[in-house]
């Protein structure tokens, strides 16, 4: 929650810079409008489907290891894990060191004086990014199924271990939110459970959540590692090649991050070709959980964990990719903006070696939108206009500098996109960067 609350503030520094570049705010309005344009990009085009260039399974085998510190490079364990890349159960970390390793819901009453609570009669938590583009239709803004409540820390852990009462309780942030009073961690040893793409020290965060508590189906741009320190925890993890298969809501949406598909329902799974890693936590093991991995946690007991964030390298070249100014004009108009908008699309596409460019918005953007379109009034009023626009040649409505500036800047976009590694991790945020182009639009 802490991490999105960072997310939610990088995503208005983006708009603070489209305003400054003479883009206006997007009103419900123009938001449907976008949806319609991306359905305009690929109206006349006939299906097709192009399997991603990474295998789409992964054998279900949990990897194990013991943590190898170095003196020489306290980064030497997390360098290992960002190369290696897949989901690790790690024993003998530097989290056995801090001071949280005894916490429980009985020794934490006392030492707590506050907790800012999700209490629900759902046991399964989403996170709702309010502030998301999107959420201003309310067609397709699920209100929020659960309550915020500050409980004095006595009564929380006790109504998380007795769980009696009809609602659910979970709660998570960082972990300054506590106001403990002393430091349960030393420097060196965040240090060592920073990954060194993080500029200083990751990011630690507290998780409680009362037995059957489920967080949904998610992935994060950061590196993960979440150590376990009371009760047991089940993880269903998915590489990130499976994100069209899970179905990813729009990154203007308040579920940004967060997949369709239920993962939980049996009946679906059965029908999904990637099969899910599962983990089962218990206290004093740490699950490294890579960038862009989905995972639905499920806690199987009461429980209480800490998570280190560390940023991560694509989250870190999108940060680049979004502060390159966009080449276009407002004074363009509408048809010479879209015209201008396929271009860039196009070259930065091509560039970086995907499918046809119109092939992968249908797949990978406007996939994201199919399952709410329904939920929308059938405004299609601009669809011609739009077509025709698409249609014809860049060269015919945006002279020859206008066009050398827009290639040149979209070369220089594809070269940062050219860094995001492995090829699905690319497909997620190009797919982002889309949807973030016609939105300022």
């Amino acid at each position: 929650a802490a991490y999105s609350v960072k997310m939610e503030r990088t995503a208005q520094k983006k708009v603070s810079r489209a305003a400054a570049a003479g883009f206006s705010s997007p009103t419900p309005t123009s938001i449907i409008g976008a949806l319609i344009l991306i359905a305009a990009l690929v109206i006349s085009i006939t299906t097709y489907f192009q399997q991603s260039s990474e295998p789409r399974m992964h054998k279900s085998v949990v990897v194990y290891r013991e943590w190898q510190q170095s003196d020489e490079n306290p980064h030497h364990m997390t360098e290992s894990l960002r190369l290696q890349s897949v989901p690790t159960v790690l024993t003998s970390t530097p989290f056995t060191s801090w001071k949280s390793a005894k916490w429980s819901p009985s020794f934490l009453r006392d030492k707590v004086a506050f907790v800012l609570s999700k209490r629900g009669q759902e046991n399964v938590f989403r996170y709702h990014s309010i502030d998301q583009p999107l959420s201003t239709i309310t067609s397709i803004t699920p209100a929020k199924p659960f309550q915020e409540i500050i409980y004095p820390g006595e009564q929380f852990f006790k109504l998380l271990q007795e769980g009696s009462d009809g609602y659910y309780y979970y709660a998570s942030g960082g972990i300054e939110l506590l106001k403990l009073e002393t430091e349960i961690y030393t420097e060196e040893s965040l240090k060592a459970a920073t990954f060194p793409s993080h500029e200083g020290f990751g990011q630690v965060n507290f998780w409680f959540g009362e037995e059957n508590v489920t967080a949904y189906t998610h992935y994060d741009t950061s590196h993960n590692l979440h150590a376990l320190i009371y009760g047991k925890k089940k993880f269903l993890l998915f590489p990130p090649a499976s994100h069209s298969e899970l179905g990813l809501h729009p990154c203007l949406h308040q579920f940004y991050r967060q997949v369709h598909v239920d993962v939980l329902n049996a009946q679906v799974v059965k029908n999904l070709h990637t099969r899910a890693l599962d983990v089962t936590l218990n206290p004093g093991e740490v699950l490294y959980i890579p960038p862009y991995w989905f995972h639905c946690v499920v806690t199987m007991e009461t429980s209480i964990s800490l998570n280190v964030w560390s940023n991560s390298e694509s989250f870190l070249a999108m940060e680049d990719i979004f502060a390159v100014p966009i080449p276009f004009e407002e004074e363009w108009g509408v048809t010479k903006l879209l015209q201008a908008a396929q271009h860039f699309i196009n070259q930065i596409l091509l560039a970086v070696a995907l499918p046809e460019p119109i092939i992968f918005v249908k797949q990978k953007v406007y996939s994201r939108y199919e399952p709410l379109l329904a939920h929308l009034h059938d405004d299609k009023t601009n669809f011609d206009i739009q077509i025709q626009c698409l249609r014809n040649p860049i060269e015919e409505v945006l002279n020859n500098s206008s066009v050398q500036r827009i290639n040149d800047r979209s070369e220089e976009v594809a070269g940062l996109f050219a860094s995001i590694q492995p090829d699905s991790v690319r497909e997620i945020n190009i797919g982002n960067f889309v949807e973030h182009l016609i939105w300022r639009i």
